[in-house]
């Protein structure tokens, strides 16, 4: 599914790290951005969702944000969202995929900011970052396929529902489904004779 978002976000100057849309910034992570990146990564209750297994200590927390960030290189990149003055979510592409120009999506929001329309505007504007200027032709999410708070989130982004992956995920002793969705580059050229 392609979407138009109607407003083209508007972005800095050449390689300048910011892309925004009203009050809204993507940003490159900060050292100031620790304590957060802590609380929000070591709430075991939502660990079910992701890939972690244990708690993060801060200084290693602190070598991810001042490691050396080539997309390419690393295959995934970490940006954070700020609305006016405040930070309220942090944003994953995880599983770049340079040949196939494809990328994962993860998305946390800070509890005290969820439902407020924060995760829309975040994923959308990782859309713009990755579509425009890493020139990405899809991103795709993986969805606890009953987490309807995640899937309602990545809909409002424009994100469609293209499978579902049984037994994917194991929790609590349970395995449960996966929803995988994705938003397809609405602006690409494509070559009729492929």
């Amino acid at each position: 599914m392609a979407v138009n978002y109607g407003v083209r976000p508007q972005f800095a100057p050449i390689f300048a790290p910011v892309i925004a849309a009203g009050a809204y910034r993507l940003r490159a992570m900060e050292p100031e951005d620790v304590t957060l990146l802590y609380d929000w990564e070591n709430r075991s209750e939502e660990w079910w969702c992701g890939a972690q297994l244990a708690p993060l200590s801060r200084a290693a927390l602190l070598r991810f944000v001042h490691a050396e960030q080539d997309v390419w290189q690393a295959g995934a990149v970490r940006l954070m969202l700020q609305h006016g003055d405040e930070t309220v979510a942090a944003l994953d592409l995880y599983d770049l995929n340079i040949r196939h120009r494809r990328a994962g999506v993860g998305v946390v929001v800070a509890a005290d900011q969820r439902q407020r329309g924060h995760g829309t505007v975040g994923l959308r504007l990782l859309a713009a970052y990755a579509f425009q200027h890493l020139e990405l032709h899809q991103l795709y999410a993986e969805i606890p396929a009953d987490h309807a708070e995640s899937a309602a989130l990545f809909e409002a982004a424009g994100y469609a529902p293209c499978a579902t992956l049984p037994e994917w995920i194991r929790v609590g002793g349970r395995w449960r489904d996966v929803l995988l969705v994705r938003l397809a580059c609405e602006n690409e050229i494509r070559n009729d004779n492929d």
